[in-house]
């Protein structure tokens, strides 16, 4: 795994509207996508999973997205994966998303919230996913 997780893709033509330019909402697929891969890249499995085997789930609190510079058709972007805050139940993601040549284009910031799955109420981060982020808060220079 590459610190900090950063997934490379490339806008799509179907991704974008009449203008060439990326809608919008496909920017907060992108983001919620690339936390969930760093979820299973620093944890080590999947949400869904997270879900049956423990009764855990991790929705999405608060979304916020910044734009900077458009994207359009066929644009390769990296969006890179930090977390800013880690509290009892609580995570804070910031997503940011370059261009291949470093233009910044958007910065995510997604806060989830984990939650025992049967009483949709939130418990404390577990120790299996704890520790993974703690290790990469420090990986990634942040600090605790």
């Amino acid at each position: 795994m590459n610190i900090p997780f950063t997934q490379r893709r490339t806008v799509k033509w179907g991704e974008c509207d009449p203008a060439g330019i990326v809608y919008t909402p496909r920017f907060l697929d992108w983001s919620v996508e690339a936390v969930e891969s760093t979820f299973r890249a620093v944890v080590g499995i999947h949400w869904p999973d997270m879900q049956e085997r423990f009764g855990l789930a991790a929705p999405m609190k608060q979304i916020s997205l910044e734009f900077s510079s458009p994207l359009r058709t066929y644009d390769e972007v990296d969006l890179t994966v930090t977390i800013d805050k880690l509290g009892r139940s609580s995570t804070s993601y910031r997503v940011t998303t370059r261009k291949s040549d470093g233009t910044l284009c958007f910065t995510a910031l997604l806060t989830s919230v984990m939650i025992d799955f049967s009483t949709f109420r939130p418990v404390p981060i577990p120790a299996d996913v704890r520790t993974p982020f703690e290790r990469y808060i420090t990986a990634c220079g942040g600090t605790l």
